[in-house]
């Protein structure tokens, strides 16, 4: 495991999380997309996080 500080994980958490929902009225209106497109582009993006928050803990 790749030494990183707990706030720094915290922060990355914290920032990738709100981005996903301020974005989220630029995503739906600008690109006209459906409630269940919406709902697609939360679970990608829940999976995605996780995916960078584990990748950045690897040595």
């Amino acid at each position: 495991m790749a030494k990183v500080e707990p706030f720094d994980i915290m922060m990355s958490v914290a920032s990738l999380t709100v981005f996903t929902f301020v974005s989220l009225p630029m995503y739906q209106d600008l690109l006209a997309r459906t409630n269940d497109q919406v709902n697609d582009f939360i679970l990608h993006r829940k999976n995605e996080i996780t995916r960078l928050i584990l990748q950045g803990l690897k040595p």
